[in-house]
């Protein structure tokens, strides 16, 4: 698996981690923080407490709606919910995850930003892009040290900057989008079970014609939905 993937792309799922979740009507609202979800799946909450279940009709837009949407992902960007500034089983600035993900990189070698998008050949982002719209000490930073940051921005933070800029936070930029997807498309190709390598295949569900459902209806299937 690419280490450009693993330690930089793929992450751009932390940007998009809310502060809390409405994890089903049972609950009372002040369960909802962030740091009581991390209890869900951490010793001795194990196994999980049954009126803990999760309504994933409040993650989907399902046929059974519990009023509005409550946990709808946030935009891609560079600012992580507070709840990650002090993730379990870290200490010190390692249970900053951002933190985590800038050193990660730092220490396996990645390639900036601008290193890989200019390497596949992409428009990279200006100074202006990736400062456009921060706050003022974040635009600080990255012009400290002669501007370093802004030449040669870390490969996490940069693919964040560039879904943001480039699709206003609701997906990709063109150098994450390609990273994410070359990966997963060469992992089904080189899975001989994968619906890539079987002739006519065509995902469908009993209930659907075939490659026109969407995820609420797998969870119908799978009879996870409450009614």
């Amino acid at each position: 698996m690419p280490a450009e993937f693993a330690m930089a792309a793929y992450r751009f799922g932390h940007s998009m981690i809310r502060n809390g979740y409405v994890l089903n009507s049972s609950l009372p609202a002040a369960a909802s923080t962030l740091a009581n979800v991390f209890n869900f799946v951490r010793v001795p909450r194990l196994p999980v407490f049954s009126n803990w279940a999760v309504d994933f009709n409040m993650f989907f837009n399902t046929a059974h709606p519990v009023g509005a949407s409550f946990n709808n992902a946030r935009t891609i960007d560079s600012v992580l919910a507070n709840g990650l500034e002090s993730i379990p089983g870290g200490s010190g600035i390692m249970a900053i995850l951002a933190v985590r993900n800038l050193r990660r990189g730092l220490a396996l070698g990645l390639p900036s930003g601008q290193g890989a998008a200019h390497v596949l050949g992409l428009t990279l982002l200006t100074s202006d892009q990736l400062t456009s719209g921060l706050p003022a000490a974040e635009i600080a930073l990255l012009n400290a040290n002669k501007g370093l940051l802004l030449a040669k921005t870390p490969l996490w933070y940069y693919i964040l900057r560039e879904a943001m800029v480039v699709n206003g936070g609701n997906q990709l930029g063109p150098l994450g989008g390609r990273i994410v997807a070359e990966t997963f498309v060469r992992m089904l190709k080189r899975d001989g079970d994968s619906f890539m390598n079987v002739p006519g295949f065509a995902p469908s569900l009993p209930s659907s014609e075939p490659g026109t459902f969407m995820i609420a209806d797998l969870l119908e299937f799978a009879g996870v939905l409450v009614q």
